[in-house]
């Protein structure tokens, strides 16, 4: 009950870097904490042998089930519709990588016209380029090729760079250098 009152942390939580959620990235409700508790399954009190043996079915179970769902969620956070998510991003930035940002001066821009994007197109490419490294499998390849294409499009190109998550890099760069 204690994730109701800190906002989805408990102090394992915390020391983790995790919170839980609600699937719409919301802070969970009163429903959402107590149903994940009831389906937690360490409620049920060990007293006898065949309790044990109950008691560790249940949880092979469970470890089973969050290890093969979709979200890697277990029983307690799909009946609760929650999820927990990673707190802090996981990639850090140093000096380098701060003094080595291109600016006006030092870069010329492949794309201007990319200032034409959003800045919250701008995120979504720069997401979708982290979610390819992180991930490279079918799905987020492909969404990043759908990206790119619609990407060149947008910006009135014929054809879409034959290297696409290059493209999208240099696009992000320059969007960043001209909109400084």
């Amino acid at each position: 009950m204690i994730e109701y009152l800190t906002h989805g942390q408990s102090l394992g939580k915390y020391i983790l870097g995790i919170r839980v959620v609600t699937v719409s990235g919301e802070r969970p409700g009163l429903r959402e904490v107590f149903t994940r508790w009831m389906f937690k399954g360490d409620f049920i009190w060990i007293s006898a042998d065949i309790l044990v043996l109950f008691w560790f079915g249940i949880g092979v179970m469970g470890i089973v089930y969050a290890g093969t769902s979709e979200r890697r969620q277990r029983m307690g956070d799909i009946m609760a519709n929650t999820i927990v998510i990673k707190n802090k991003s996981s990639i850090h930035y140093s000096l380098k990588d701060v003094l080595s940002i291109k600016n006006q001066e030092n870069y010329t821009p492949e794309y201007p016209q990319a200032v034409r994007f959003t800045d919250e197109d701008m995120l979504l490419i720069k997401n979708t380029i982290q979610r390819v490294r992180a991930n490279p499998n079918t799905a987020n390849k492909k969404f990043a090729i759908e990206l790119a294409d619609e990407s060149a499009r947008l910006l009135g190109l014929t054809e879409t760079p034959e290297k696409r998550m290059k493209f999208l890099q240099t696009l992000l760069q320059d969007y960043v250098v001209l909109t400084r």
